[in-house]
């Protein structure tokens, strides 16, 4: 499922637009534990196609397909979702990418029974992620230490976990008393047994006025924790810190683990990919692009490093260079690092930036014009800036634009 493409499921390309995106509309109606999606096509022959194709009401065998369809869209059409997931995938919405806070509410529309249980599932398995945020300066260095406040759950003290006297015990109604429920996989496509989220496996729930008082018959209290982490030199993205029985209690009494998932945040200069780093586009102008260029800039240690090119050393536009060793300390192996990458962009004069005079001195110096022969009784055409236009749906949702040069219209002199 880690494999799903959310772009194809909706038929689009990964640089849709946000307005192609939201061509598609949906309405999500809940009925008990069980999901229905209807999907309106606003615009658009492709999702029109898929809603009709595969809609329950249509297509009563094609609910899963319906279920991708409108998870696709879910995710594409937020801003902030697509990003986590065009950098990450699906692993890095479920994970909380990049501080990603809705990703537990966000699944628990995919995942009912998770939803239900209050936490039931870190109860049981005794995990307790934490999500830490450190700069690209944290990790270059290193030795950086983060304190980190959490909260796990443990067994009542008052009620040694049971949540109550036992003469307060009534049969579950959710599982009739076997501790065990029908849950799903992602996306509801296949269904598989699990311990009752109602009653957290027990079989039984407490009677409202019997229930313990601190912990209102969960049999479970929160407790605070603190502890330190240090970050070490080259920590790479989402690394995950295991810490042993720091997590949550389970009903046994045994602890589970502390996952601390490192995060880093974004940089107003680099961009790190693994050891090496990215630096934002650097813009020229044609002069130092063709009679030399320097750029100094802060490196994350603090010092100075100035980029250079010598007279007559010609950077082209969109040209990319590298200094190699200049990028990220390569984690486990400090000693060796990545490269720095950047790249150019030429930014070219503007129109009538110098008389016929200087321009003929300039012709001088820059290489020959390939000279032309213009045909006899050639027309002689205008040309203009290109100014895209917003695309027209006909009658039918389709485009009548071409899907190259969109709004390109012919025009006469």
């Amino acid at each position: 499922m880690e494999n799903l493409n959310l772009y194809e499921v909706l038929g689009v390309a990964p640089d849709a637009t946000e307005e192609e995106i939201k061509k598609v509309s949906r309405h999500l109606i809940c009925f008990e534990k069980c999901f229905y999606f209807r999907f309106i096509s606003a615009n658009g022959k492709n999702y029109r196609k898929l809603a009709k194709e595969f809609h329950p009401d249509k297509n009563p065998n094609a609910g899963d397909k319906f279920k991708e369809i409108s998870f696709a869209y879910e995710v594409l059409s937020d801003s902030e979702k697509r990003r986590i997931y065009d950098r990450y995938g699906l692993k890095g919405l479920q994970e909380g990418a990049e501080g990603f806070t809705d990703a537990s509410e966000f699944f628990a529309q995919w995942f009912p029974f998770e939803r239900a249980s209050q936490g039931g599932r870190g109860r049981r398995d005794g995990k307790v992620v934490v999500k830490v945020e450190v700069t690209l300066e944290e990790i270059y260095v290193g030795g950086m230490k983060k304190k980190l406040e959490y909260k796990r759950h443990k067994l009542c003290g008052k009620c040694n976990g049971d949540g109550g006297p036992k003469e307060a015990r009534e049969s579950c109604d959710a599982c009739g008393g076997a501790g065990r429920a029908t849950a799903f996989t992602f996306m509801g496509l296949s269904a598989f047994d699990a311990p009752c989220p109602t009653c957290d496996g027990r079989g039984f729930t407490i009677k409202n006025s019997m229930r313990c008082t601190p912990c209102q018959g969960i049999g479970f209290v929160e407790q605070k924790m603190k502890r330190d982490l240090v970050v070490e030199r080259g920590t790479p993205h989402m690394m995950k810190v295991p810490f042993t029985n720091e997590g949550n209690q389970m009903r046994g009494g045994e602890f589970g683990d502390l996952i601390v998932v490192i995060i880093t945040k974004d940089h107003a200069v680099f961009q790190r990919r693994h050891a090496n780093l990215y630096m934002q586009d650097l813009e020229i102008n044609l002069a130092e692009a063709l009679c030399g260029f320097t750029h100094c800039f802060k490196h994350l240690d603090g010092r100075n490093v100035c980029l250079r090119t010598q007279p007559g050393e010609v950077l082209q536009h969109n040209q990319i260079k590298m200094v190699r060793g200049c990028g990220m300390p390569v984690y486990n192996n400090t000693s060796e690092s990545g490269d720095l990458f950047m790249k150019f962009h030429v930014k070219f004069p503007d129109n009538d930036f110098a008389t016929a005079p200087q321009l003929a001195m300039l012709e001088d110096l820059l290489p020959q014009r390939q000279r032309i022969v213009i045909p006899k009784n050639a027309e002689d055409v205008q040309m203009t800036d290109y100014k895209p236009q917003p695309r027209q749906a006909n009658a039918d949702g389709e485009d009548s634009q071409s899907p190259h040069f969109e709004g390109v219209q012919c025009q006469t002199a």
